[in-house]
């Protein structure tokens, strides 16, 4: 029988209709848009999700520097048609029906594009209660109780052509002086003696405390480098060694696991709740002193977010072993009102997403949240600078 489907001029996407319901549950979701931006050489993603209540909005980031058009396009073409008409408040159901919406369901562009559509629901919903989205997230799901600060660190430490040792030490006294005792650098992209050397000079600033200092490889090492490397900065009592190995090489942790007792940290490349199941479940990680990185604005948001937290509760940790990776706003929100470990900071880098709220600055590693409605953006405002066309548009 012939194919007597006629195609229209530009591919459509197979989706559902909108969706329509008695119910006069509100507000409801009457646009998605997506603007392009590069702020600073940084390359933004912002999502604005429009509801049918005057001056009520939600924003996010759904940013994936290295493919941006693509994940505009995935929110565009893919997301926005089935989300209109819905109501904000529908937010676990919105996301249950997207990760399904496509037979393929993982991969950086839609956990992206999802995170950045999740990120601006929740930001609509705690500004239509009127309420910080940390009190939200306490309230629903955490007793009520919330954190009055959050733990940060700074991390850096990059290597760059000519920065030499006296640059890396001037970069870490530049984080003191904005409030961060505990610090992060990169390792792995010199030989071992030269990185050694550096981490030296690192712990000479912050005053030989190996606790206020984490080492991060990002992947770099197979067993026996890491294994190397580990025996060399065991004795630094470091607060951690961050992604030595391929991170989704559970056996080589397990394996590294055996032989470095200090702390490991690793997620910030897992995006979903099963990556990181089987971290969990193979990656011989220990509950007591590792830490999980797994960050909300890459991993399909904040409801995938919630679902790892309950699986780590029932394999017996807790979220105070969770630190995410990103240092951003929305991750905040997340470590104050559900009781995490803490939150990265960028001061430096990936401006000006990273950071938090201008009137909240750094005292000893830690820092508060803003007590306006939503997730805060509106309070820094560098970011609000580039999220404005869209608020006000």
């Amino acid at each position: 029988m012939p194919d007597t489907t006629e195609m229209p001029n530009s591919p459509a996407p197979l989706l559902p209709p909108p969706w329509h319901s008695d119910d006069r549950s509100r507000p409801r979701i009457r646009d998605v848009r997506v603007i392009l931006t590069a702020p600073e050489g940084t390359r933004l993603v912002v999502v604005k999700v429009e509801t049918d209540e005057p001056e009520l909005y939600g924003l996010g980031c759904a940013t994936f520097t290295q493919r941006p058009l693509a994940v505009a396009t995935a929110i565009e073409e893919y997301l926005r048609p089935q989300v209109i008409g819905r109501s904000v408040h529908d937010i676990e159901d919105l996301w249950s029906m997207l990760a399904v919406s496509s037979y393929w369901r993982s991969g950086p562009v839609l956990n992206n594009a999802m995170s950045g559509l999740d990120m601006a629901l929740w930001d609509a919903v705690a500004k239509a209660r009127r309420v910080p989205l940390w009190k939200l997230l306490a309230d629903r799901y955490n007793g009520g109780k919330f954190d009055d600060k959050a733990w940060v660190y700074a991390a850096g430490g990059y290597y760059y052509p000519g920065k030499d040792l006296d640059g890396l030490q001037d970069e870490m006294k530049h984080y003191l002086d904005l409030g961060y005792s505990t610090v992060k650098m990169k390792i792995g992209g010199v030989p071992l003696a030269d990185d050694l050397k550096r981490i030296e000079a690192v712990l000479k600033v912050i005053g030989g405390k190996g606790e206020n200092l984490c080492v991060d490889v990002n992947g770099r090492y197979d067993l026996d480098q890491a294994l190397a490397c580990g025996a060399a900065i065991a004795p630094y009592n470091l607060r951690w060694y961050e992604e030595p190995l391929d991170p989704l090489d559970y056996l080589l942790h397990a394996a590294l696991a055996t032989r470095y007792a200090p702390p490991l940290a690793t997620g910030e490349n897992l995006f979903s709740m099963q990556d990181a199941r089987n971290l969990i479940r193979h990656g011989g990680l220990r509950p007591d002193r590792d830490v999980l990185q797994f960050d909300p604005a890459l991993s399909y948001g904040l409801v995938e977010y919630l679902r790892t937290l309950a699986m780590l509760q029932r394999h017996g940790w807790s979220g105070r072993r969770c630190v995410p990776h990103g240092g951003h706003q929305f991750a905040l929100n997340i470590a104050v009102g559900l009781g995490l470990g803490g939150n990265e900071s960028y001061p430096d880098v990936f401006a000006p997403f990273g950071g938090f709220a201008d009137d909240c600055p750094v005292e000893n590693s830690l820092v508060r949240l803003p007590d306006i409605p939503g997730v805060g953006f509106e309070a820094k405002s560098a970011l609000y600078r580039v999220m404005r066309p869209l608020a006000e548009g």
